[in-house]
């Protein structure tokens, strides 16, 4: 008397139809947890020379959060701050519709030279 093989005979094509869907989703969910952003607390170009303060870099990955600061920071002959400040964070848990990326950035006293002249005093 034969076994009937009608389970084993559909076995081999649904591993090989849920491996296929699987592949086929793979780069859909990595494509919605990419994220990007930076910040800074201040950025300067002059003659076509870009300087950034204070900068945070780009974001690793849908969980990373980065921060940069520092007390005081100048660009000779342009410019000087004090207090600077710049954050950015991402909230991608999941691919849900409230996942976003925050940035934010200060500082405080900003003194400006330009032209060779220095910004008038604050009282």
């Amino acid at each position: 008397m034969k076994k009937k093989r009608t389970l084993g005979i559909l076995r081999a094509p649904a591993a090989v139809a849920l491996a296929g869907a699987a592949l086929l989703l793979w780069p859909v969910a990595a494509m919605a947890q990419s994220v990007s952003g930076d910040a800074s607390a201040l950025q300067a170009t002059v003659n076509g020379s870009r300087t950034v303060l204070a900068a945070t870099g780009p974001l690793d990955g849908p969980a990373d959060l980065r921060e940069a600061s520092d007390l005081e920071a100048s660009i000779p002959l342009l410019l000087r701050a004090e207090v600077l400040h710049a954050a950015t964070g991402s909230s991608v848990a999941d691919q849900g519709a409230g996942d976003d990326v925050a940035s934010e950035a200060s500082l405080s006293d900003l003194d400006l030279t330009v032209a060779g002249t220095p910004s008038p005093p604050r009282s």
